[in-house]
Formats: C-alpha cells, structure tokens, sequence
C-alpha cells in the first residue's frame, strides 16, 4: 500500500450520523478509512503533458486514451444518488472521468452519477503544473455534501539524492576533436547505466548538461518523467546553427517524458543547464531548493524564473556568477550524498589553499605534461612563482568565494560540518573581459552517478597535476581530493583535458543524469504548506 496516496474526508454536515468517506484506491487495492494513518490534502497527481500515445501532442490535448497513465484513481462509497461538481479553480486544467468516460471539466461542472459503490473507478486529469480545484461531492437524497480539493504535481528538478536511471553524453570524434577517453571512461563502469547520444549528428556540440535539464511530476499513483529543453544554440567544431537543440527532442521525449520549453530568450549562457542546479533537501525544504546564477543582469530567462518561484516547494535562490568566464554555478561548487551526515548530503566548495599546499608539496621541477602543453607552466616552480596568480586567487577567494560561501550556508541552513573543501585555483581567460576558468580542471563540476548495482560514483575531472597523465597515483590534488571525501563514494577520475577542460567546461558540462523522483518526502505531504504559502 501507498500509505502517503491516501484521504479519508467527511460530510461537511456535523449532524450527519453515518461519516461519508472518500477513498483513493492505490494500485496495490481497496483502501478504507481504518487504513489511514495521516491526512492528504486531497486527489494529487502529475500534469497529462507527455505523450503516451506518441502522436506527437500532449495527451492532455485528447483526453484519456489506451496506454495513458498519468491521471489518478479514486472510488466513492455513497449508498444514494450522487452528483460530483466543479466548483472552483482552475477548470479549463482539471478534468473527471467515470470509468475513463469524461464527466466534469470547464464545460460540463456537474453530473450525477447514481449510487457511488465499490466497482466504478473515477479518474481526475490534470492539465498544467500545480493546476486546482475543488470538487463537491453531494448526497441527493438528504442533500449533504463534502468538498475535495484537486491539485496538479508542481514541477519537481532533480537532485544528487536520487538515484541515477540513465547517465549520458554527446559522443563526438572529429578530426582530433573527440571524447573518447571520457566517454570509455563512463562505459566502463556504469555498463547498461550509461547511454552516449551521438554528437556528430547535432554537429559535435558536446555541452549535454548546459542544453537539459531533468525533472519529475508526481503523483499518488504514480510519476511522469520531464526533460526541460533549455533555450540554448550550442555550437560544435562545425559551426552554423548546429548544436544540441533537438536532442531532447530525438533523445529522451517520449511515453512517460514529458519535453517542456520554457522562456524565449534571447539565451545567454545563464540559460544553460550547468546554471540551473538543485541542492539536496534541507530542514525547511525536503525536496531540496533550486538555485542559479547571474552575470550583472543576465539572468535565466524570465519565464524560467518564474516557473520555478510558483512551483514553491524548491524556492529557487540565486547566486553570483559575474566573476566567472563562462558563469555557471557548477563551477565552483556542488553537493554530494554523504551517508550518516547531518543532512545526508555535504556542500563541496573550492579552496585554493588546499590547491597551494599541494603544489608546494611536491618537487618543484615536476614536469607538467598537460600544463607545459597548453598553459605555459612547465613545473609546479612555475605556477607557485606566478605571482599574479596567486593575487588573483587570494582577491577571488576574499571578494567571492567566502560571501557566497555565507550565502549557501544562510540559503541552505548549513553547519561547518556540512562542507567539504577540495583544492581549486583560478586563472583569467584572454577576451573574456577579465572574468576566470578552472586553471586546472575543476574539480566541484563533477557528476554523481549510479551503476545498475547501485554503486554511487563520482565522476571527478582528473586535475593532471603530474608528469605521467595515465597514472593517478602521484598526483597530490588527486591525493588531496581523495582525502576528504567519504569513504562509500567510488571515486573515479575522468581525463576530460582536451575537449572540454580546454573548452572551458569539465565532467558536469559534458554529462547528464536521469534521476528516480525522490522518495524521501512526498510534495503533497511535507512540501504542501510550502505551496500554501505561495
């Protein structure tokens, strides 16, 4: 049984003798009212927007049809003559079926419907995110009558909490230009967890994470999947107008995905999905909270905005990315699942001290393969010598890196235990009006993923912080990395160097993650009073 899918709900008339219950039967049976063990405030369920019968229109658009799933199941347990209304909300969004036969809606609000016994099913159909309404169940014999509130799911953005269904990447091998070693890196350990889309069909654009995003909707019988399709035109090596656009489109639409575009631009790079994260659930938001990042007043778009401030339940905060190149806010920080902790999740921030005290660590004419090749810093001698970096470093991290520290742990009512610090530095990168990127391949742009037995890893961008770049072993921001984090954690680090380290980008930008909606805490229980108050 679904204990959580469940309402027990009275005659409003106190004098009533015998107590007239509504009953939402869960797939799994009949439930009664002594089944009850707390309250739901009301008939809950997703928005009918994907395309079960894929003919290319939301089913929401045709009404009920074979194969569809995505309304919910009640019964009514009335010994007399029964009428159902709709009396208020949002009716052109909320429809009710008897036995899949439409009965109630914007334009019909009031049926009969006989003796409401065991045997018939009614089905409620939403039609948009958090869509409303009320629904008057009447006696006509004696005239009493009860009311039930009707409430779509909100749209609910996916977290590191959850586990992962499907990871995936742009695959894309051009003329050099290619992925292979990230993309082999991923296959072989996450096996049938992980499927590449092929990037040389959408002209080798490889920034999978900035063009999607993924979510759920869910209900009491059950969730539809949803992929935002973000307003973004990425371009690959072949330029034009090629890029990700139809990915999620070809990809991932479909029975059970729902696609949604939001916002009509023009794009900037504050639009893309690497701008747009989710933190784990914190005391006052237990299905986590929404935040992004702004350049000045570049912003996502407007409507993006506003779609996930009326959703409620994960508040949506922003944080300051105009420091940055590129301006994203995985860059600098993310969230992993730590078991045992506090919260059960840890924020993971980037320190350049660490980064200096493993320089300085090691012997200072190392031989820098990946750096002498493209950064112009043969040793570590020579990054430590540089002393505008170091400037610039020590600036960022007073300037920027601690007031957004404060903002995170005022946003998402966190301790000093609830952090952990991993080594990262900065550079300046030429024409992009003094703003900075990842000197070595950042290490909070990470992805968490799942292999099909469960294993949770973390998909790390390899810092190449040594002479040998195949062997991590002699690698001290590899070593330093590893120290902190928790021991459950598979760690695995990932040569992401040419394509997209180079590229300003790293693991998180180049990956994204199908998520099982949480199921921790239900929206319609613990996020409920959020939505009320907004």
């Amino acid at each position: 049984m679904f204990p959580l899918a469940l309402l027990a709900l009275t005659a409003c008339d106190k004098d009533v003798e015998e107590e007239v219950v509504l009953s939402v039967y869960a797939t799994q049976g009949v439930i009664t009212a002594s089944d009850l063990s707390l309250a739901v405030p009301g008939i809950v369920g997703p928005p009918n927007l994907d395309d079960d019968d894929s003919d290319g229109s939301p089913d929401w658009n045709q009404g009920l049809q074979e194969g569809d799933n995505d309304y919910t199941t009640f019964q009514l347990e009335l010994p007399a003559r029964t009428e159902l209304s709709l009396i208020g909300g949002d009716l052109d969004k909320v429809r009710v079926y008897q036995n899949k036969q439409i009965i109630l809606s914007d334009q019909v609000t009031s049926a009969e419907v006989g003796k409401a016994m065991a045997g018939d099913e009614f089905q409620v159909e939403f039609g948009d995110w958090r869509a409303t309404a009320t629904m008057q169940v009447k006696d006509l014999v004696n005239g009493d009558s009860f009311e039930v509130q009707l409430t779509g799911s909100p749209l609910i953005l996916n977290h590191h909490l959850q586990p992962s269904i499907l990871t995936s990447m742009a695959s894309v091998r051009y003329n050099g230009y290619n992925n292979s070693a990230m993309e082999n890196h991923y296959a072989e350990v996450l096996g049938d967890a992980f499927s590449p889309v092929d990037g040389m069909d959408y002209g080798g654009d490889v920034w999978l994470q900035d063009e999607l995003e993924f979510a759920n909707a869910v209900g009491t019988d059950g969730h539809m999947g949803v992929v935002m399709d973000l307003i973004r035109d990425g371009q690959g090596p072949l330029g034009g107008n090629s890029g990700l656009a139809p990915v999620a489109r070809d990809y991932f639409e479909g029975p059970n995905m729902m696609r949604g575009i939001w916002g009509g631009g023009p794009a900037t790079s504050q639009d893309y999905g690497g701008n747009i994260e989710v933190a784990p659930p914190t005391p006052d938001y237990p299905l986590g909270r929404i935040y992004y990042g702004a350049q000045g007043r570049y912003a996502p778009d407007d409507d993006v905005q506003d779609l996930f401030a009326e959703q409620a339940v994960q508040a949506p905060f922003e944080m300051d990315s105009s420091w940055l190149c590129v301006g994203h806010v995985d860059e600098w920080f993310t969230t992993i699942p730590v078991e045992g902790s506090r919260l059960g999740w840890k924020l993971v921030y980037s320190d350049d001290q660490m980064a200096w005290d493993a320089l300085e660590s090691m012997d200072p004419t190392t031989r820098l393969t990946r750096f002498a090749q493209d950064k112009g810093y043969g040793t570590p001698a020579d990054i430590l010598a540089d002393d505008h970096l170091r400037s610039l470093n020590d600036e960022l991290t007073r300037d920027v890196l601690e007031p957004q520290l404060q903002i995170l742990i005022d946003e998402l009512d966190l301790q000093e235990d609830d952090i952990i610090y991993i080594p990262g530095l900065f550079e300046t990168v030429s024409g992009c009006g003094g703003g900075v990127a990842a000197l070595f391949p950042g290490m909070a742009n990470l992805i968490v993923a799942d292999d099909t037995a469960g294993q949770t890893t973390l998909f790390v961008p390899d810092p190449m912080m040594r002479t040998n770049v195949n062997d991590t072993s002699g690698d001290p921001i590899v070593a330093s990395f590893s120290a902190v984090m928790p021991p459950e954690l598979r760690l695995e680090f990932v040569d992401d160097w040419q394509v997209y380290h180079m590229g300003l980008g790293e693991v998180h930008c180049g990956s994204n993650v199908i998520r099982e909606p949480y199921d921790g805490a239900d929206w319609w229980n613990e996020g409920w009073s959020l939505m009320e108050s907004n």
